[in-house]
């Protein structure tokens, strides 16, 4: 019997079909280009925007997307130069979608490692519009999705239209749609939510597969399943687009399986319907087939090591907080913010602000679940996804460099809002997959009052995301805007400050660069905790080594020592410092001082031959023949053919 015309229940309160953006063609087509207006509105500014920072790494280094080898070579490599993932069909598709756009041209070597702004001798120029069309059309797909899924979970069609809308227009998801680095997430998101919809015709109770019969009865069968050819080549496209959701991005392959798990569910919890049970068997078998495929190619193709599962709860919060924070308060967050997530009794500074937001975002998903669960709600399934979504970030980003980035909220947003706009319509009186919660519904005038309210707020809420998503995208029009607009917000950014100065420098403005580095430096030293990271450290002492090579390049001879010595005692090692002040050293005669600086360095890495060469150099000009004669022999056994070194030995030899 249906579900929803048990005798003595009472019925939904919800608006008619097909009003309201509701679930005719019309109606769905309305709301279709209203997102793409509205995310071609939002993301104008960064549609002919260039490559940035690690599209430059992608461009040249990926032999599949700059087109050196046959496109499906890219199912036996590494997702290069980021050897630890696999993303085939994210390489396909950039490559299909950018290799006539780009070109080659002079450019300038990275300054920290994941953060480039070129890569090796050369770096790419051109347009990338192709691939920025192509990521808001999915974009704007994906919504399209959401609502229908959303709709599915028991929301009203009006708020299924506002949450599609709030996710196209949301400022958290610009880095994933404007940047071309990002598309692997959009690429995974709209493979994923179209298999739900494949693959679930029914997110939530079995009367929402299709709307009733005229003429009353049980509902029908869903739209494209009347055949049994056409069920199995909806089972067939559900499986194809999971294998490109796995293919495309590895965050998706928890999701995938969660789909496959509530198709298994819907499967079981139904004594009854052949289509659910040839739907479930195709569906499961196909996707048992790709994950065991997936998981061998993935195997031969990722070099061991890399990434290792762990989990630590003070990380995990942190992690959390900041996404927390990311979702509420979009415009306040830089480009992969590089933080420090060492545990909470190791900060100086006291309580991070940081665990308040994931204590208060872990309070409120649990709260939403348990309203969920209590009241047998579908919206159970857009939970569950934003829950599974987490868990990469969770488990698999390396300690020893934290990274997060923005573009790791796109697929746990498309949970969230498949979910939201169901427990809100449910509140508002207007739910589809159970009874209403009565919250709206004591009272019909405050009632009505509750919902126009929460109209008017919806409606604000989208403008906003729309004009701070569109000044963001601003942001996205090039290299320089973002770098500018990311040390705007956090002068403290090294990393940022460090591409920034390496971009100046390379269009001939050393003076500005120089500046940055000074303004940098004194943000740093007012006392605010510095980050503690390995990635952090990196960047600190190549921002010191580089402020020192300006200094002398503009006569500040002290100032120039002063911050190499700032750089070692961060990095006692770092062979680019060593090389530079040891021969600042020797320029001025201080023999004594180069010894001593290089002496511990060449037995720490004695592969280095212009650490050797200028410790030889020492030696010999402070008067120690001898141990100058084993540098020398030293050098000539790294390099055979190092003229300079067997001249000086002759020299050395003589008597």
């Amino acid at each position: 019997m249906n579900r929803t015309s048990v005798p003595g229940r009472k019925q939904p309160n919800h608006p008619p079909r097909g009003r309201l953006l509701g679930d005719t063609r019309v109606g769905n087509a309305a709301l279709g280009a209203l997102l793409l207006a509205l995310a071609v509105l939002a993301y104008l500014p960064a549609i002919s925007a260039g490559p940035v920072w690690d599209d430059h790494l992608l461009l040249e280094q990926n032999p599949t997307i700059a087109g050196r080898t046959p496109a499906l070579e890219a199912f036996r490599q590494p997702f290069t130069p980021f050897d630890l993932f696999y993303r085939p069909a994210t390489a396909i598709a950039l490559r299909a979608a950018v290799a006539p756009e780009t070109a080659a041209v002079p450019g300038s070597a990275s300054a920290i490692p994941g953060i480039a702004v070129s890569a090796g001798s050369e770096g790419t120029t051109g347009s990338l519009r192709t691939i920025h069309l192509v990521a808001l059309a999915l974009h704007s797909l994906i919504g399209l999705a959401i609502a229908q899924l959303a709709k599915r979970s028991g929301a009203s069609p009006l708020a299924a239209g506002f949450a599609a809308v709030v996710f196209v227009c949301h400022p958290a998801m610009t880095e994933a749609v404007a940047w071309m680095s990002g598309f692997g997430d959009v690429l995974a998101g709209f493979a994923l939510v179209f298999a739900a919809l494949l693959a679930l015709p029914a997110v939530g109770p079995a009367s929402l597969d299709r709307p009733p019969r005229s003429g009353g009865g049980e509902p029908g069968p869903p739209r494209g399943e009347s055949s049994p050819r056409g069920l199995v080549l909806r089972s067939a496209a559900a499986v194809f687009l999971l294998a490109l959701s796995a293919f495309a991005k590895e965050t998706a392959v928890p999701i995938a399986i969660l789909i496959v798990s509530a198709v298994l569910w819907h499967r079981f919890r139904s004594q009854t319907g052949e289509a659910r049970r040839t739907r479930a068997v195709i569906v499961s078998a196909g996707f048992a087939v790709v994950l065991i495929a997936y998981a061998a190619l993935r195997a031969s193709a990722v070099p061991p090591g890399g990434l290792e599962p762990r989990f630590e709860i003070s990380r995990a919060a942190l992690v959390l907080g900041t996404y927390v924070r990311t979702w509420l308060l979009p415009i306040g967050e830089g480009f992969v913010p590089i933080l420090d997530l060492h545990p909470l009794v190791n900060r100086p500074e006291g309580l991070d602000v940081r665990y308040l937001w994931a204590a208060g975002g872990t309070v409120t998903f649990c709260a939403m679940s348990w309203i969920a669960w209590r009241r047998r709600s579908p919206a159970r399934f857009g939970l569950l996804w934003a829950a599974v979504s987490f868990v990469p970030a969770w488990l698999l980003v390396p300690a020893s460099s934290p990274l997060l980035a923005e573009r790791y909220l796109y697929l746990p947003s498309i949970g969230l809002a498949i979910a939201v706009p169901a427990l809100m319509s449910g509140a508002l009186g207007w739910g589809r997959g159970g009874a209403p919660w009565n919250v709206a519904r004591s009272d019909a005038r405050g009632g009505r009052a509750l919902r126009a309210s929460a109209i008017v707020v919806a409606i604000l809420l989208c403008l906003s995301a729309l004009a701070v998503t569109r000044m963001r995208a601003n942001e996205w029009k090039s290299e320089e805007t973002l770098l500018e607009a990311s040390l705007a917000r956090d002068a403290r950014n090294v990393a940022i400050a460090v591409n920034r100065g390496f971009l100046l420098r390379s269009e001939g403005r050393p003076d500005q660069a120089l500046s940055l580095y000074q303004r940098t430096i004194a943000a740093i030293d007012q006392g605010r905790p510095f980050y503690q990271t390995d990635h952090g450290r990196i960047a600190w002492t190549r921002l010191l080594f580089e402020a020192g090579t300006l200094d002398l390049e503009s006569g500040a001879r002290e100032d120039a020592e002063a911050d190499w010595r700032r750089a070692l005692e961060v990095d006692p090692l770092h062979e680019q410092t060593l090389i530079s002040y040891s021969a600042f050293l020797g320029s001025g005669a201080r023999f004594d001082e180069l010894v001593d600086l290089l002496d511990p360095a060449v037995s720490a890495l004695p592969e280095s031959i212009p650490l050797r060469r200028n410790l030889a150099l020492g030696l010999r000009l402070s008067g120690k023949d001898r141990a100058a004669v084993e540098q020398y022999r030293a050098l000539l056994r790294l390099d055979p053919n190092d003229s300079s070194a067997r001249e000086a030995l002759e020299r050395l030899d003589r008597p």
